[in-house]
């Protein structure tokens, strides 16, 4: 047994390296999701990871972009933290995967089906374990084209099951629980049932035991954390508590005077969760006079000095 901790497939650095390295296990992950009609006999990567000095920076997408035998492209994310404008992040990359195809003047009848295929381990409003999303007229549900697909799998949405029905299970639950699996048991009779879940789960015991591989995960853990920080994710859920808030105070004393309270500390509230969130990042310790100070403080000036030093100076 390692004794190092099992880092998670559902990391997206963990998830690339593990499929992105053996031709054979992507075709029977992509196989599970796609059930095409005829096997896909060649899958190739083409934008492997060339180092991990690179995977550390906000701008780098650890997606897998992957060609079959006939053409058709295949994009392979994984993803962790719920974003803002993930759908139109979704379409946004396979447009450009899918206008990549061809040059100015070319034939459009060259284009090839171009598909999305996206790993979420959390769940969306009203979402389903396995969606998939094509062109098609509302009224008679006709697809207008085979060449674009989405599919998005909800591993949180994972159907529960016995280890055993594992050997009788879909192939794409199979490889749900497999990535969403902490249970040694279950993933251990995942590897009986499927080699191809077995080859993977020994390129992960390489991959825990790498000192290089877990300095990156943290450090893009990191990255990822301040970025959606910067980009003000946490500031507008602030903003939008303060905002309601201010709508009730509206309805008691006036709705103007309310709704500008009520953006005011949302702003303030937005701000102070950024804050605690940077704080948590860079280790900060937030003891009860800092989190005083934040009461009165001029709260943008010290998020400025925080992302810029790392360090609290103020006490």
């Amino acid at each position: 047994m390692s004794k190092h901790t099992r880092l998670s497939p559902t990391s997206d650095l963990v998830f690339k390296l593990l499929f992105s390295k053996s031709e054979d296990v992507l075709i029977s992950l992509l196989t599970a999701v796609l059930k095409p009609a005829r096997p896909i006999t060649s899958a190739v990567v083409l934008n492997p990871l060339l180092s991990l000095a690179s995977v550390t920076e906000k701008s780098v997408v650890l997606d897998i972009r992957v060609r079959f035998d006939d053409g058709t492209l295949v994009g392979v994310e994984m993803q962790t933290n719920k974003r803002q404008g993930a759908t139109s992040r979704w379409i946004y990359y396979w447009a450009k995967n899918f206008s990549s195809q061809l040059k100015t003047g070319e034939d459009y009848r060259l284009l090839k089906p171009c598909i999305g295929v996206y790993f979420f381990d959390y769940k969306e409003e009203d979402g389903r374990f396995h969606s998939i999303y094509d062109l098609s007229e509302r009224a008679s549900g006709r697809v207008l084209s085979n060449l674009l697909q989405l599919h998005t799998i909800e591993l949180p949405r994972l159907p529960q099951s016995e280890l055993v029905k594992i050997a009788s299970a879909d192939k794409l639950e199979c490889w749900s629980r497999y990535l969403t699996s902490n249970d040694p048991a279950e993933i251990s009779a995942l590897q009986k049932a499927d080699p191809m879940i077995q080859k993977v789960e020994a390129h992960l015991e390489d991959l825990s035991a790498s000192e290089d591989i877990r300095t990156a995960l943290e450090q893009r853990e990191l990255e990822g954390e301040l970025e959606r920080i910067t980009r003000g994710e946490y500031f507008r859920s602030g903003l939008a508590e303060g905002l309601a808030e201010g709508e009730a105070k509206g309805l008691a004393e006036g709705l103007a005077e309310g709704e500008a309270k009520g953006l005011a500390e949302g702003e303030a509230k937005g701000l102070a969760d950024n804050i605690r969130k940077l704080c948590a990042s860079f280790e900060i310790e937030l003891t009860p006079t800092r989190e005083e100070y934040l009461s009165h403080c001029d709260l943008g000036a010290l998020f400025d000095e925080l992302l810029k030093t790392r360090a609290w100076s103020k006490e």
